[in-house]
């Protein structure tokens, strides 16, 4: 029987960093992710209204979920969500 071991969250930095956190995820049999893009309570350091995610990031995100073939969702918690919305999805 496979055994999987949930995460609820990874905070990571960078792009390689993203495609080992979402590799990861994917090889435990998770069939979506969702990546914050700005602030958010899963984190302690990263307030609320801020941006907290480079476009590269996003993009490496992307690119592991088509390998993968599963879905992908962002959430944006900032009173700016539909300029970063719009930029983010850009980059995505």
């Amino acid at each position: 029987m496979l055994q999987r071991q949930a995460y609820l969250r990874f905070v990571v930095d960078g792009e390689d960093a993203v495609r080992k956190a979402m590799r990861k995820q994917m090889r435990q049999g998770n069939d979506h992710i969702k990546i914050m893009v700005s602030g958010s309570v899963a984190s302690s350091y990263d307030p609320l209204e801020s941006d907290r995610i480079f476009d590269a990031e996003i993009s490496a995100a992307v690119e592991e979920a088509e390998a993968f073939v599963l879905m992908l969702a962002m959430l944006l918690l900032t009173t700016l969500a539909g300029a970063i919305t719009r930029q983010k999805f850009r980059a995505g």
